[in-house]
């Protein structure tokens, strides 16, 4: 693998484990906020996030290479009423998704078809994840602030 492609996969790892931590850090906010499904709903997000990273992982490792993990900073979560919330996840998840379009295209640009074969998975997996986010912010518009919709949505999260 080119260096410089194994450096964008090593950030593209990087990226996956912030945002972990960002929904790890989501999912401790709204539990303080008495909100335990939304709460549940972003732990499984969490842990998404790592497995997806330890594809990535296993994946540069599996091309005699060694991945570089780097600090991870916490983003902040900012208002953290579930709606915005939701809004922040729909935001990140675009992020990653155009970090992921961008990783592909250097893999075509730098004529790695190997990796841009396994890139595609993630290019899948963000429409369903930007899918999932959009579904929030729609849920929680609806909600309001009817605190009976609120527990009734809080509920429905928590069966994921």
């Amino acid at each position: 693998m080119k260096k410089e492609l194994l450096q964008a996969v090593n950030d593209q790892i990087n990226l996956e484990l912030a945002s972990a931590y960002l929904y790890l850090n989501m999912s401790i906010a709204m539990t303080a906020k008495n909100v335990n499904g939304f709460a549940h709903w972003l732990k499984a997000q969490y842990n998404e996030e790592v497995e997806h990273a330890e594809k990535l992982i296993a994946y540069v490792q599996t091309r005699n290479e060694t991945p570089e993990l780097k600090s991870v900073e916490l983003i902040a979560v900012g208002d953290d009423a579930p709606l915005a919330v939701a809004k922040n996840v729909l935001a990140h998840e675009q992020l990653v998704t155009k970090s992921i379009h961008n990783l592909r295209k250097m893999a075509v640009d730098h004529g790695d078809p190997a990796l841009e074969i396994f890139l595609n998975w993630y290019v899948t997996e963000q429409v369903e994840e930007e899918e999932n986010a959009q579904a929030l912010v729609d849920l929680f518009t609806f909600v309001g602030d009817d605190k009976s919709l609120m527990f009734a949505a809080d509920g429905k999260l928590g069966s994921r």
